[in-house]
């Protein structure tokens, strides 16, 4: 086996099953790669369907965790990984058929100090996208990154999809893989997965895009509205603020931001929790409930975990 594919899950079962489906389907040979999924604690019918599924696939894997926690899962599955690769696609994706084979290639064609590679995301809208949902705030859902039309390493500013990566092993347990202390647990909202690969980029490994190597990520209607927009964006500052003593232990420290935009006025409170507005309006408010979320999570009046 030359890579391990981990999908962590949550209660989703049938969006689960076309992920694996999906990993099935795959060109390359079954015998090249393993598919482990972690089941971060569903009481659905998540375990009985992959064992209705691993009849057909004999390179399926499936492991229980009683604890929803997205960043332990995802480390359970770099712990059960023994090979020299290991790909991470959320449960609620469709990889390409040439997902692996794309991905194996892209390693055999980059030098080891290349640590990760990570593809692109089209998004499913389970109702049709509202017009204030615009190109720059979808990005905020991790698709239609759209770095480069061309495979190349990835510069300041642009990230690799959590759902759409693959790491060296030995690079990811260098950096004592994804931090326990950050990570979606539950319905909190607060993130780091990406955190790993900034730290590896600050050690001067490198991160390669590649967008031929593309998943299809399902956005459901309920992610789909300004409330939970703005849950995200204030949890993303949140995760900012918390980065900072957990980048210490590595050496490396994080610069406080130089400018913090907060509501001053009753009306800027109105504002940022309104659902009015055109674009613009939308676009300064989330970038209002970041920047609150980066000052109280620094203060320390917000605790994530």
């Amino acid at each position: 086996m030359k890579i391990n594919v981990v999908v962590c899950t949550y209660n989703r079962s049938e969006g689960l099953r076309v992920c694996l489906e999906s990993l099935r389907r795959q060109t390359a040979r079954p015998e090249d790669y393993g598919v482990l999924v972690v089941d971060n604690g569903s009481t659905d019918d998540t375990g009985d369907m992959v064992g209705r599924l691993k009849v057909e696939m004999p390179n399926l894997r499936y492991h229980f965790d009683p604890v929803p926690d997205v960043a332990a899962a995802r480390n359970r599955g770099l712990e059960l990984t023994e090979c020299d690769l290991v790909g991470y696609i959320d449960d609620d994706e469709e990889v390409a058929p040439d997902w692996v084979a794309r991905m194996l290639a892209a390693f055999e064609q980059q030098p080891p100090e290349v640590a990760a590679v990570g593809g692109d995301l089209d998004p499913v809208w389970e109702v049709p996208r509202p017009d204030w949902l615009t190109d720059s705030l979808v990005q905020y859902y991790s698709v239609n990154l759209d770095w480069s039309t061309t495979p190349r390493l990835i510069v300041d500013r642009e990230w690799l999809p959590e759902g759409n990566v693959t790491f060296r092993v030995a690079h990811l347990r260098a950096f004592g893989g994804f931090p326990a202390t950050l990570g979606r647990k539950g319905h909190l909202l607060l993130s780091g997965e990406n955190f790993v690969m900034d730290l590896m980029m600050e050690s001067g490994l490198q991160l390669y895009y590649d967008p031929t190597i593309r998943a299809k990520h399902f956005i459901p209607a309920a992610r789909m509205t300004k409330t939970w927009l703005r849950r995200r964006m204030f949890w993303g500052g949140v995760t900012a603020a918390e980065l900072r003593p957990v980048a210490e232990p590595f050496g490396v420290k994080l610069p406080y931001w130089h400018h913090v935009d907060v509501p001053q006025s009753p009306a800027d409170w109105l504002a940022i929790l309104s659902d009015d507005g055109d674009p613009a309006t939308t676009t300064a408010s989330l970038q209002s409930m970041h920047h609150l979320g980066y000052l109280l999570g620094l203060a320390g009046v917000i605790i994530g975990r």
